[in-house]
Formats: C-alpha cells, structure tokens, sequence
C-alpha cells in the first residue's frame, strides 16, 4: 500500500464507500455465491451478470475495430503508416469519448438536480405555506 494513495485506503468490501453500481454488482455476486455452485439459477445469471459484462466488452472492442477498419479508410486512409496508426488509436480514442461522455451525462444530471432543487426552494414546492388563506 503506497501510503499517500487514497484507494489503498479504501475497504474494498465497505458498502458505504463504494458507488450505486458498484454495491448493485456485489448483491449479484453475494446472490451467486450465496446460491453455490449447484443452485446457480443459470437464467438469472446469464441475463444479470454475464450479458452485461460481455455486452460491455464487446462494445469496447467492436466499435473501434469497425471504425478502423471500415470508417477509417473511408477517409482516404490509404498509406498502410496511417491504417496503422488508425488501429492504434482507435481503442483509446473510442474509451476516452466514452468516459468524457459520461462525465457530461453526470454533469448534466447534477444540473438538472441543482435547478430542481433551487426551483423548489424558490417557489416552496411541497412546503404548506400557514400565513396563506382568505
């Protein structure tokens, strides 16, 4: 443990510190262990933790593979140098603009809330107002 390191800090089997999602996957890990080897309930494994993984990774790899395969000599990528670099890149450049979509999605939906929440204390949404009547 680096001791200047935040994570090394962190109790990996903590609930309070780890995100929504993540405590979500570690109830359908705790089910799937809980239910053992021979009570795996196969239907809801594979619709809940194997569909999901693989859909996931094979976004990761497909996309790039046919944007650098297919779209990428569209664009007069014709010098085997540029192909190359073309499949080099496409990996990260596809999981950068997914992780920068997702810090939009998140900052989108944290605006969303803040305006939300001043609305409802600007207008007292769902407060009984006392000194109000005939």
């Amino acid at each position: 443990r680096h001791p200047g390191h935040r994570f090394a800090e962190l109790d990996p089997f903590d609930q309070e510190e780890l995100p929504q999602a993540a405590q979500e996957w570690q109830r359908r890990i705790d089910r799937l262990r809980q239910n053992g080897v021979l009570g795996v309930d196969f239907c809801w494994t594979m619709k809940t933790l194997v569909s999901p993984t693989l859909c996931t990774l094979a976004d990761a790899i497909a996309i790039p593979y046919v944007a650098a395969q297919g779209i990428a000599p569209a664009f007069l990528l014709d010098s085997p140098r540029d192909r190359a670099w073309a499949k080099r890149l496409a990996v990260p450049t596809y999981l950068a603009a997914k992780a920068a979509l997702a810090v939009l999605k998140a900052a989108w939906w944290s605006i969303v809330a803040l305006h939300e929440h001043i609305r409802d204390e600007r207008y007292l949404l769902g407060v009984q107002l006392n000194n109000f009547g005939p």
